[in-house]
């Protein structure tokens, strides 16, 4: 049954209150550094070109463990912020493992593609076909 005034439906959309997806530039918001934080352009090119933050804070925490094994001996079992360390470290990885694809994974997104997109499923076949028939790297 339809209300009686069926035809008198507003759409109230408050800031923020619908789909909102914004792409945020990193290299504009590196650019809005104070100067005495650094140029933003060379930080946005370094990021963008060379390696993420994450990546060079991995690379950091990644020698700072291997080289202070000695003290990890010395302070085991103590709440120290080195074994902090380690244990983030660790949790990262297990992180970055779930978006690691894996053959069951890329085989069933392959299996739904082919189901939704006959088309797109045929393109994706020949450029797999053409990477398959290559000899193997190394």
């Amino acid at each position: 049954m339809y209300p009686w005034l069926w035809f008198w439906n507003p759409q109230l959309n408050l800031p923020l209150s619908g789909h909102v997806a914004q792409q945020f530039d990193l290299r504009q918001l590196l650019r809005t550094l104070p100067s005495h934080a650094g140029d933003g352009a060379v930080e946005g090119d370094i990021v963008s070109d060379v390696a993420s933050y994450g990546k060079q804070i991995g690379w950091l925490t990644d020698v700072l463990l291997d080289e202070v094994k000695e003290i990890r001996e010395k302070t085991a079992g103590k709440d120290s912020a080195l074994e902090s360390l380690r244990i983030t470290r660790e949790k990262i990885e297990e992180i970055k493992k779930r978006y690691n694809p894996t053959a069951a994974s890329i085989y069933k997104d392959v299996q739904d593609l082919q189901r939704r997109d006959g088309q797109e499923f045929q393109q994706l076949r020949k450029q797999l076909l053409e990477i398959l028939q290559q000899p193997p790297a190394g």
